[in-house]
């Protein structure tokens, strides 16, 4: 197939969510088909790592996402009624771009990666049109709603509104759309009935967190030991609501049992409030960005994953999983998981619960190893990369011969594939 991919951010390096799934969805197509990829560039570093993506693609526009400027045309458009995340990734220059492959080449399929490109493609003409959602957009909004207060809750209360009638509409407009998990699946299908939906979960470079070590690692990690560890973008409004939301509720219930336990919050761009945290409190430290992840979850005690806000599959969870530590977390982070609180992992439902469960498995890790082994083993046979990227490719196969049937005028007939068994 020749495929038309078209991205809200660059997908390179894979160092965060969706740049993971989207780098190893374009690795994959591009290894077996004609894949062209039109994407913004939200970060100025991101623009020289063209080459890297021309590897496996057989053209690559980028295109600069200016973030002020994107943030001045969303709130232009506030008197409008549009959700304010479609301006905020319409560049001009992207859509010149796209026009002219669509000019240039015959595509056989147009790829959206995110609901927020779909602007982009749903005027393709000839060809088959998948959305990959990943997560519902709206819901993100309606959760961070409950979690903000002020002028700010307000604006994410009216986006969720406003992505929810966008959401509803778009998803009439394309051929299929593709969600993250069961989760996803059911609100989107509240919102249109008719949608043609697909569940294609995140997956993880399982050989690469499964390694053994040793671990490089500093001698103050060492010194630090013992302690747990959240990874993740630290400039990330879920993240950050949820490493503040521990350490001022769950943290210090956890020290007064566990009085030398250390807390270390590791991933890129430590927003303001994150940075506070650490210098607040000598027994929480922030490490801002660190070029390899296993040796910090290696060493660490436990994983914990207090997320409040969370759609999805959450790849911190399932990296965790893979590399062999036990995982707490709350139930909002362990929704799109095949997962269950004492078989795999364990829960906290509410602060009290959650310092109970962390206190447990770092107090008892005999009890820890059958759980342990248990989530690597899922990791495993479920999330590894290969079978899920198999089952996308089938999806847009399929996309594409009923496309083609349609055009012809015979009927469809064919049944979705199955996804690899839970």
């Amino acid at each position: 197939m020749r495929i038309l991919y078209v991205a809200h951010r660059t997908p390179y390096p894979p160092n965060k969510g969706d740049k993971i799934r989207s780098f190893n969805q374009l690795h994959h197509l591009g290894q077996r088909h004609e894949v062209y990829l039109a994407c913004l560039a939200d970060d100025p570093a991101d623009l020289a790592h063209r080459a890297a993506l021309e590897a496996f693609c057989r053209s690559v526009e980028v295109v600069r996402l200016d973030r002020r400027l994107a943030k001045v045309r969303s709130l232009c458009y506030l008197p409008t009624g549009r959700p304010l995340t479609l301006p905020y990734f319409y560049v001009p220059a992207l859509a010149r771009a796209v026009r002219r492959l669509c000019r240039d080449h015959d595509f056989d399929l147009a790829y959206a990666f995110s609901s927020s490109m779909a602007q982009y493609i749903v005027n393709v003409p000839g060809v088959a049109r998948v959305l990959d959602m990943v997560d519902v957009d709206s819901d993100k909004w309606r959760q961070y709603s409950l979690y903000t207060n002020g002028l700010r809750a307000g604006l994410y209360k009216l986006e969720w509104k406003r992505m929810q009638a966008y959401e509803r509409s778009v998803t009439g407009q394309v051929d299929r759309t593709l969600v993250i998990a069961p989760a996803e699946t059911q609100i989107l299908k509240r919102l249109n009935p008719d949608a043609a939906v697909s569940e294609v979960p995140n997956g993880i470079d399982e050989a690469w967190f499964a390694a053994q070590g040793p671990w490089p690692v500093t001698p103050e990690l060492l010194a630090a030991q013992p302690y747990v560890v959240f990874t993740g973008a630290m400039d990330y409004f879920a993240n950050v609501d949820g490493v503040t939301f521990f350490a001022r509720e769950v943290w210090p219930r956890v020290r007064r049992q566990v009085p030398a336990l250390r807390f270390y919050i590791v991933g890129m761009n430590p927003a303001p409030a994150v940075r506070a945290l650490g210098a607040r409190d000598s027994s929480i430290v922030v490490t801002g960005f660190v070029p390899d992840t296993r040796p910090y979850l290696s060493h660490a005690a436990a994983c914990i994953v207090p997320l409040r806000i969370a759609r999805g599959v959450q790849n911190k969870v399932l990296e965790a999983m893979a590399v062999g530590v036990p995982v707490v977390a709350t139930p909002p982070a362990l929704e799109g998981l095949a997962v269950a609180d004492g078989r795999e992992v364990l829960c906290g439902h509410d602060p009290a619960a959650l310092a109970e469960a962390l206190v447990r498995a770092v107090q008892r890790p005999q009890d820890s190893r059958e759980r342990v082994e248990r989530a690597r083993r899922l990791v495993k046979t479920q999330y590894a990369w290969p079978a899920i990227l198999d089952r996308l490719e089938a999806l847009l196969g399929l996309e594409h011969e009923r496309f083609r049937q349609r055009q012809n005028g015979a009927p469809a007939g064919a049944a979705a594939p199955p996804l690899p068994s839970r």
